[in-house]
């Protein structure tokens, strides 16, 4: 939906209209990063690190659109079938978990379980770190992270 179709609706539709724009040009920039990331590297295990760091990165620098896309995500009046189904930025991680089991680097996991537990470390980790609850640097929270990541997915 065009962001002119939003602004021009009144009400309720309008708000919804708006908010759905929003969160897809969010889920989009976010998108992009993860994508421009794991064209770099064919190894699944090497992707996972990439898009770690990336998401760190994207959650450092653009802390309005990351904080968006995870207010809005649970909203079922945003998140319609209609936007699950266009892609969105756990399908990247979804296609590289799934080859990563595959090809025997990953254990065998539900990839959208795994998404869920991948990105909720990233973002608890990207809070304490912002709000200044760890003293840990930013760049030894992401190589923990990192490695949470692989325990979690490895065989």
């Amino acid at each position: 939906m065009p962001l002119q179709y939003a602004l021009s609706q009144k009400g309720p539709i309008r708000q919804k209209g708006i908010s759905t724009v929003i969160f897809l040009d969010c889920a989009c920039q976010f998108r992009t990063a993860l994508e421009e990331t794991v064209e770099r590297d064919t190894d699944p295990e090497d992707q996972i690190k990439a898009l770690v760091r990336t998401i760190f990165g994207f959650s450092m620098n653009k802390q309005l659109e990351f904080c968006y896309i995870l207010i809005v995500h649970h909203r079922e009046e945003i998140i319609t079938k209609d936007i699950l189904s266009k892609p969105l930025p756990k399908d990247v991680f979804i296609e590289i978990i799934n080859n990563g089991i595959e090809n025997g680097t990953f254990r065998s996991v539900d990839p959208v379980l795994a998404v869920a537990w991948i990105v909720g470390m990233v973002q608890r980790s990207f809070i304490f770190v912002q709000r200044k609850i760890t003293s840990l640097p930013q760049e030894v929270v992401v190589e923990q992270t990192i490695d949470a990541v692989m325990r979690i997915l490895k065989n």
